[in-house]
Order: structure tokens, then sequence, then C-alpha cells
């Protein structure tokens, strides 16, 4: 087999469907229900945006429990599980009514995204060579992406012709058809040889935490950096081109466009990863998110707004799937899902803070201070990264250098 190929088999290809399916629900769920709860009148904008909080916050607090229960019961059981719960979610959308009942749906559906997320992650560890693993795990990447994006662009439209009860009932639907997809395939336990399945798992743990703790503080600064230019991407492009009086239709073909760029060279960054090593992915995608940010300030008329954005776009797509790569790689055997637990709540936790520590510094000076702040971290991130955190490729593969 040519040393550039993926071979694509038939439990990945269900898991790719089910994710692309997965995606474009929690795209429609998230542009839905707060216009769903302040149309129905159920709540104020305040309780919009603490309704929609709740999701991150069920997927944070899922985390270790989780990992704990994919030593236990398998990647495909608990796959099964987080889908079952993102499925009665849906369900409680469509039939149930009050801002209480939303709530806990709410809360209820970031759950089963963060169960379907991490026991996905621990199946696609163990299913493909660790030579393929980027490439495979930025295809990943680009179709949650894709999804993402025609979620909510179909959503509003069926909300449009069929309100949005029967929205939520179709969104459930797209739920059943990925546990159908998914349920034929044999299950995958993680821990064949350590007999910790039925008991004993909690206090795996602590060693697991101590014996990777140089992994964790030195890839969690990596991580923790990137989240923080992502973050910074997000929020500081779209107000900065408000502030230099762009219309809002520029600022969104700007974005459709660096959405576009960043979907375009995602396999390729995969490919970078396999062939010449994680860090030269993680640090092209660092490196490039930084500088345009640094960069934003002398970014004044809508050319240099829509280079940057399309550059920003080239950067993030670089490094499509590179966390998701760095946890598999270094997930023990024995532990996989323990390990990969602490691994997602430590992404999960710096995508949360992020935007909060760019709004605050944004707050408290300029956009144009916050956007060089942010990318001066970045850079500090970059050189930790470099000094720092070893190369997770194989040695059979990696580059000499």
């Amino acid at each position: 087999m040519p040393a550039g190929s993926l071979p694509i088999k038939m439990p990945l290809f269900s898991i790719y469907v089910t994710s692309l399916l997965a995606s474009m629900v929690q795209g429609l769920v998230l542009l839905l229900i707060p216009l769903y709860v302040l149309d129905s009148g159920s709540a104020s904008w305040l309780g919009a945006g603490a309704l929609m909080s709740l999701k991150n916050a069920g997927t944070l607090l899922v985390n270790i429990p989780a990992g704990l229960a994919l030593v236990r019961f398998g990647d495909k059981l608990m796959m099964a599980a987080g889908l079952l719960l993102m499925l009665l979610a849906c369900a409680g959308f469509a039939l149930l009514h009050g801002f209480l009942a939303l709530t806990l749906c709410m809360l209820l559906f970031g759950i089963g995204a963060g169960i379907w997320t991490l026991a996905r992650l621990s199946f696609m560890s163990v299913n493909n060579a660790p030579e393929q693993r980027g490439r495979t795990l930025a295809l990943l990447a680009g179709v949650q992406r894709t999804g993402m994006f025609i979620g909510p662009l179909g959503g509003g439209m069926l909300v449009q012709a069929y309100g949005f009860q029967t929205t939520f009932l179709l969104a459930a639907g797209l739920v059943v058809g990925g546990l159908l997809l998914i349920l034929p395939e044999g299950n995958v336990t993680l821990d064949r040889a350590g007999g910790n399945r039925s008991r004993g798992v909690l206090r795996h743990l602590l060693p697991t935490l101590s014996q990777h703790r140089s992994f964790f503080l030195s890839a969690g600064a990596f991580v923790t950096a990137l989240r923080l230019v992502r973050s910074g991407r997000q929020l500081l492009l779209p107000l900065w081109g408000y502030a230099i009086d762009l219309e809002i239709a520029q600022i969104g073909v700007a974005f459709a466009l660096s959405a576009l760029a960043d979907v375009m060279v995602m396999y390729l960054g995969g490919a970078i990863a396999d062939l010449h090593g994680r860090k030269w992915s993680a640090g092209l995608c660092l490196g490039i998110l930084s500088l345009s940010l640094l960069s934003l300030p002398w970014c004044d008329n809508y050319s240099a707004f829509l280079l940057l954005a399309l550059f920003a776009g080239v950067g993030n797509g670089l490094g499509g799937g590179i966390i998701m790569t760095l946890g598999a790689d270094m997930a023990p055997p024995r532990h996989r899902g323990i390990f990969l637990g602490v691994w997602r709540l430590l992404g999960d936790v710096s995508g949360t803070v992020s935007p909060v520590t760019i709004g605050w510094i944004a707050g408290l000076s300029t956009l144009g201070t916050a956007s060089t702040i942010a990318g001066a971290l970045g850079v500090l991130g970059l050189v930790a990264m470099k000094v720092q955190m070893r190369e997770t490729l194989p040695a059979s593969r990696a580059p000499d250098s």
C-alpha cells in the first residue's frame, strides 16, 4: 500500500458518518435553543445565555467519569450511551415546555455530547495505525466542522418551514440514524488484559495522572495557548471588522472563506503530522494563528481583513485534530479511558476559560491590545512547546531532527 494512502475501514466509515450527523445536531441545537426560549417567552437574553453555557458545563462535568466508565464498559457501549442521551435531550426539547425542563435537557445534551466525543476518540485511537492517526483525526475534525456548518443552516430553514418542535424531532431522528450505524459494530474494550473492567477503575486515576504529569504539563501548556489564539480568532476578528466600519455582510463573507480555507488544508495538516511529526503540525497552527493576531491592529481595510481571515483559517486548519492526535498518541492501552478523560478535561477547561480571558483583556484595554497580548501568549506557547513537549509520533516515523 502506498505510504500516502489512507484506508477507511467500515467501522471508521460508520464513525465518520455518525460524527457528521451528531455535529449537525449539535450545530442545530446551539443555534435554535436560544431562539426557541426567546420566541416562546421562557427566558430573557440572560436566561438564554445561561442555558447555552450548560452544554459546556455538562461536557466538563462528564469527562473524568466517562473516562473511568470507558475502562469498564468499552468504546461502543459508551458511544451509544452518549448518543442516546443526546436523543433524549432532543426529544425533550420538542416535547417539554418551560425553562426548567429545557435547562435539564440542555445539561443532558452536554453530558451526552461529552460522552460521545470521548468514546469516539478512544475508538479512533485503537482502530487506526499511529502513522495514519494525524490524517484520520484531521479528517474527523473536518467532518465535525462540516456538520457544525450544515446543522445551523438546515435548522434555520426547517424552523421557518415546520416550526421548532418538528425540527427538534427531526434532529432526534438524525441521532437515531447515527445509533443505527454504530450498533452493528463489535464492542471495543479498553482494558482487555488489565482485569479492571468490573472494579477498581477509580484507583488508577491518580497513578495515571502521576505517571503522565510531564506530558499533561508540557502539552497542556500548548493546548492552553492554542485554545487562547483560537478563541482570539473567533472573538476578535469579527469585533475588529466592526470596529473598522466593515459591513456585517463583508465580515460574514470573510469568515465563510476563512472556514473554507480551514477545511481545505485540514488533511494537509494531518499528513504533515504523520510524515514529519506532530510538533510540525502543532507549531505551524499555533505560529500562524499567533502571527495573525499580532497583525490584526495593522489591518485597516476590507482587503487586509479578508487576507488576514484567510491566513488565520489556513493556520487553524493545519492544526485540525492535533489535540485529539496528541491525546491518542500518549494514551496508555491499559487505562486509555482515564487518560483521555483527563486530556479532554484540560482542553475543555482551556476552551471555556479562553473566551472569557480574551473578553476581559479587551474590556480593560482595547481590541488591539487584547489581540497583541493573545498573539504574544501564543508565541510563548509555541516556544514552550518547542522546548518542553516531546514528539509523540512513533520513533520509526518521526523525522531525524
